[in-house]
This record gives structure tokens, sequence and C-alpha cells, in this order.
């Protein structure tokens, strides 16, 4: 019995939602009620983890057709997320040391994942596609990592798993998604120019670059500078990143069916022997 792509992404999509829950019940009965504290590396870890590992799943199953990119999309989640992180730390203490120059955090962050998206393409093939793929990939390990650090924070604040709970679905619905189309938007573009370069590959690719980079500044910023008030007692900061999220979501569907229909074009090539006149 054959089972097509959408049946493996259902169960994907199952097996992380009970993950999810498993990890809930962990952290509350074994750290709140238990006071066993062992297991928070794990745990902390696992918040972004679980998410993370099955969007990139969902996208190795998009790209089946393509073995070695789907493989290499695992590579980048396990490691280009921490190459990014490793890369962005010391940029982001050097620009940004006390909090006031938040502004720079796109650029830094968005540059660390181009980068390790560059490194783990190496013998892939740079495309639009495997752009697209890679950077996502990288994206989605580096707000694993970020996301890990994050409910680390808060925890040794409250010093509760119960109160991590909540910063940590907020950073799976937020933080992951835009750090995932983040990269790859960027990656996407960057490829494109880097495969077959030319004046009006390469300034799509610079603009589309500091398009992201900004949009990623300004909305950090705006998460310090917009007043706290409640519409339909939603926060309005989350109702920007809910429109953010979803914007990048409707930009990502169109940037997929454009690179689909690219694929689906024959390409031109020479005429085979006697197809002249056919």
């Amino acid at each position: 019995m054959v089972v097509g792509p959408r049946s493996r992404m259902l169960v994907v999509v199952v097996v992380a939602l009970v993950a999810a829950l498993a990890w809930l019940i962990s952290g509350v009965v074994t750290i709140d009620l238990l006071a066993k504290e062992r297991l928070l590396p794990l745990w902390w870890v696992a918040g972004g983890a679980i998410p993370g590992v099955a969007l990139v799943w969902l996208v190795r199953i998009a790209v089946a057709d393509d073995p070695r990119l789907a493989a290499g999309s695992l590579r980048a989640l396990a490691f280009g997320g921490a190459v990014a992180i490793a890369l962005a730390a010391p940029l982001n203490g050097l620009l940004i040391p006390d909090g006031s120059g938040l502004w720079w955090v796109g650029l830094t962050e968005e540059s660390s994942k181009l980068a390790a998206a560059l490194l783990f393409s190496i013998g892939l093939g740079r495309s639009a596609r495997s752009g697209l793929v890679i950077g996502a990939a990288v994206g989605a390990g580096f707000a694993i990592w970020e996301n890990a650090g994050y409910v680390f924070g808060v925890y040794s604040s409250a010093g509760s798993a119960s109160a991590s709970v909540l910063l940590a679905v907020e950073r799976d619905l937020v933080g992951l998604p835009l750090h995932v189309l983040f990269a790859g938007f960027v990656a996407c573009a960057v490829f494109r120019a880097v495969q077959r370069p030319s004046a009006g590959r390469v300034v799509g690719a610079v603009v589309v670059f500091l398009v992201v980079a900004t949009t990623h500044s300004l909305y950090d910023l705006a998460q310090l500078l917009l007043p706290s008030v409640d519409i339909l007692g939603v926060a309005l900061t989350d109702w920007l990143a809910g429109v953010l999220v979803l914007a990048l979501v409707a930009a990502w569907v169109v940037v997929l069916r454009v690179l689909r229909r690219a694929r689906a074009l024959p390409r031109s090539g020479p005429l085979a022997p006697g197809s002249a006149g056919r």
C-alpha cells in the first residue's frame, strides 16, 4: 500500500500534537508537582524542537522528489540553527549590548541565518527552491535554540514550569514561523541570484534582504513601543504578531505557487532529431 504525501503529513501533525501534550504534562508533573528539575534542560529545548522538527519534516515530505534536498533540510535544522545562533549572539552582543540598538537585530539575525543556509547548501545546488527549503530549516533551528533561551529566562524568574508554558506556546506560534518565513524568503532570493547571476536578480535579492531585515527589526521594536492595549481581550502586540504571520504565510503560498509553476514549465533545449516540423 502506497502512502501519499498528505497521509504522511497528517501522521507528522498527529505525532507532533501528541509529543506537545506529553511535553506539557511532563513539565507540569515532574517540575511543578514533583519538584524534579533534572529534566529542565531537555524540557526547555523540547518546547521549541517539537513544532520545529514537525515543520521541517512537513517540508521534507513536500520535497521528497529531491532526496538530497530533503535530507539537507534535516541537516540544516539540526546544525544550521546552532551555527546561526553562534554567529548572531556575538553580533547582537556587540551592536545591541543594552537593548538600545534593537533596530540592528534584523540585520544581525537574518545575516547569520543566511550565512548558515549558504554553508549547509553546499553540495545540494543553489536555486530558489533549495533556498526556500534550507533557509526555512535554518530558521526553524534558530528559533528552537532561541525559544529555549526565552523559556529558560521565564523559568528563572518565576520558578515554575507552568509559567513557561504560555511563553513557549506564544514563541511557537509567532517566533518560530517568523524565523522560518524570514530566513526562507531571504535564502530563496539570494540562492536564485547565485544560481543565475544578473543585475535584476542581485538587486532583487538585496531588496528582499533589506525588507525582511527591516520588518524583523520593526516588529521587535513594536513589541516594546506599542501601548499595552487589549482589543477584544487580545493584546495589541498579539494582534500585530498574528497579522504579520498571516501576511507572511500568504506571501509564502504565492512564492510556492510561482516556484511550482516554474518547475512545471518544459525546459527549452535543442530539438531532438526528426522533431522539426512536428
